[in-house]
């Protein structure tokens, strides 16, 4: 997320996204609650998170978006 030119991680809870936040333009956005992958990764949070990062997110895309004045 970039946030005042600055690039960083921001972990939310309780259904938080970081779409809301006015100050912030969200890179890319990763669902970790249970509901999320449950099925497709029986249970593996981490075989999701692997899954998500190789497989789904368009880097080419989010560092165009980073790079955007």
């Amino acid at each position: 997320m970039a946030v005042g030119g600055r690039l960083e991680i921001r972990k939310t809870s309780d259904a938080e996204t970081p779409l809301t936040d006015e100050d912030a333009a969200p890179l890319r956005c990763m669902d970790v609650w249970e509901h999320a992958y449950s099925l497709d990764a029986r249970n593996g949070r981490a075989k999701h998170i692997a899954a998500f990062i190789n497989h789904v997110i368009n880097w080419e895309f989010a560092n165009q978006s980073l790079c955007r004045p």
